[in-house]
């Protein structure tokens, strides 16, 4: 790559990174002036992970999307898993031992169910 040529990409990459970081503070100061803010790890998380809501300057939609895509806050997608599965299906005691939860979270996220930093979406 040319000198000129790496130089006019890393001012790009710096541009964009810098459009980033602005948009997400304006988004985390407009979501601390609401009277029931998304706490600040969670929204990060959610905008930090999901690039379609980089492209909107609706606070409110980034904010209403992140709210309905929360799901909690697990140590694991698998842990995840046990307590969604187990919210929705009544299942006897001598049967969770047979369980797999690793694949039951395999299958969340083929539905579009993610975790990062801690904190599980569904996009």
């Amino acid at each position: 790559m040319t000198t000129e040529l790496n130089e006019a990409l890393h001012s790009f990459v710096n541009a964009e990174r810098e459009s980033e970081k602005t948009a997400l503070d304006a988004l985390l100061k407009y979501n601390e002036s609401m009277d029931y803010p998304v706490p600040e790890g969670v929204l990060v998380a959610f905008y930090e992970n999901d690039a379609f809501y980089w492209a909107t300057e609706d606070a409110d939609i980034v904010i209403r999307a992140c709210e309905d895509a929360y799901q909690g806050e697990y140590s694991t997608g698998e842990e995840y898993a046990e307590e969604y599965f187990e919210a929705s299906f009544n299942i006897p005691d001598y049967v969770r031992y047979y369980i797999d939860y690793v694949a039951v979270w395999r299958d969340l996220e083929r539905e579009g169910y993610y975790i990062t930093d801690g904190f599980v979406f569904n996009a």
